[in-house]
């Protein structure tokens, strides 16, 4: 059997705390999993201090400027080009994303265009308000609604989840 390329991404230093263990995980059974670390650097210093402290070394950076820098439109332009590319290079099996960021969004759509299957880590939350919090309850909606793999922290997500249509063999709490 093959390797699996899991890509994985993450921007914030909240999301390499928890995706580490995850990583931990692929990189103890590398017969079968072979994580792919993309990054995008909006919190360079806190990120990269989070990744030393779990011993995670990046793959790719996207290398994309913050939305206070050039605006959220914009960034999303970026992010999903710059993730074209890695995608382009890295050819993964799979896309695994975390929660509601910009970064998320942009590279679950990119994975969906390249017809790459997501796995969305934190999936099935709500607040049923798309303006709070503005903008990430749409992101994390809209990544849902490309993911193909539910990672939901709790029964209530799980329970949305199926409400919203997805079948319950692709939902993991």
């Amino acid at each position: 059997m093959a390797r699996l390329r899991i890509m994985i991404l993450f921007g914030t230093r909240a999301e390499v705390i928890k995706m580490a263990p995850i990583i931990k995980l692929m990189k103890q059974d590398p017969d079968t999993f072979e994580p792919i670390i993309v990054v995008a650097s909006k919190q360079y210093q806190q990120l990269h201090q989070a990744m030393r402290f779990f011993g995670i070394d990046s793959d790719f950076d996207l290398n994309v400027k913050s939305s206070r820098e050039i605006g959220m439109i914009e960034q999303l332009s970026q992010l999903l080009h710059n993730f074209q590319t890695v995608i382009s290079a890295a050819q993964p099996d799979m896309l695994m994303v975390l929660g509601d960021t910009i970064t998320t969004l942009a590279s679950s759509l990119s994975a969906f265009y390249n017809r790459l299957p997501v796995a969305h880590v934190e999936a099935g939350l709500r607040t049923y308000d798309k303006l709070n919090p503005f903008p990430d309850e749409m992101q994390r909606h809209l990544t849902d609604t490309l993911s193909d793999v539910f990672f939901a922290p709790t029964e209530q997500a799980r329970d949305t989840l199926l409400n919203e249509q997805v079948a319950d063999e692709r939902i993991f709490v």
